[in-house]
């Protein structure tokens, strides 16, 4: 153990006298991620496991590069997430018909449409106050990656992310992420729809306002999409903090909870046009 976290000490860690420019890391870094969105932007958006640990790999070497040579690397780290995940989302975009397809399927509180509004802030609530004190642990931390771990640093991304958060599709340990063009079609169209919990056509349609999907939708966006893409791409940041083993499997699979606590069991929602509230009646 000890002659691991040296060795990887010795590969990760700052090199003490050297300047930002010198730094191995910064460029391996930025050369993968670049071939990457290379890629992406001549065949399109590949989430094949080899690209995504490519891309994963590459950005938890620029972000260790920010953490060891500049004064904010932290909040420059937030920032880089917050445009990667608008712009792949952009990209990712696909328009969707769901009066086409006739239903959806909802994985989470936030698009359980017909649960409680209350319980559903509740839940949002308790998710951003650990989300809080997860972001703020990273950041209150910034000043100790002089004493880091390499060795929980790597293992974040080996055992951690790209085991258990990427590349997984529905089994990912993050959960189900937001659906953009799902959420976005409902917006635009909730007043001419009606809704009905399951396949059955005997039970009882339902209607929603736009001001309680957009609501849902506002939490849905915050905590499946950027919450769980920060989590999932700083994880190895929080591991490397660490200096007894058994505290970074510990974390490794405890801190996706927090993006989770909203998830139910697939519920099934039938959407047709309400004549009622189109003038068909």
């Amino acid at each position: 153990m000890e002659e691991a976290k040296t060795y990887c000490n010795f590969i990760f860690g700052a090199k003490e006298g050297s300047i930002w420019y010198e730094d191995w890391k910064l460029w391996t870094g930025l050369l993968g991620y670049g071939l990457v969105w290379g890629k992406w932007l001549l065949k399109g958006l590949d989430w094949s496991f080899e690209s995504k640990t490519l891309q994963c790999f590459s950005l938890d070497l620029i972000f260790l590069h920010l953490l060891q040579y500049t004064r904010f690397g932290i909040l420059m780290i937030f920032g880089i997430l917050l445009i990667q995940t608008l712009v792949l989302t952009y990209a990712a975009f696909v328009p969707l018909d769901l009066l086409k397809k006739g239903h959806f399927t909802a994985y989470s509180t936030y698009t359980r449409i017909s649960g409680s509004l209350l319980q559903t802030c509740w839940i949002f609530l308790g998710q951003l106050l650990f989300g809080w004190f997860y972001l703020y642990s990273l950041y209150s931390s910034y000043d100790e990656v002089a004493n880091a771990e390499y060795l929980f640093w790597f293992a974040g991304f080996i055992s951690v992310q790209m085991t258990m958060f990427f590349a997984r599709g529905a089994d990912s340990h993050l959960g189900h992420g937001w659906n953009v063009s799902q959420a976005i079609y409902v917006f635009y169209h909730v007043e001419d729809l009606s809704f009905k919990k399951g396949m059955d056509d005997t039970s009882e349609s339902f209607v929603i306002t736009r001001a309680h999907w957009f609501l849902r939708s506002l939490f849905g966006f915050t905590i499946n999409l950027l919450l769980r893409e920060f989590i999932g791409y700083s994880v190895p940041i929080l591991l490397m903090h660490f200096h007894n083993p058994i505290d970074c499997v510990i974390y490794s699979v405890a801190v996706n909870f927090i993006v989770t606590m909203d998830d139910i069991s697939d519920t099934v929602y039938k959407a047709a046009r309400d004549p009622r509230r189109t003038g068909d009646a």
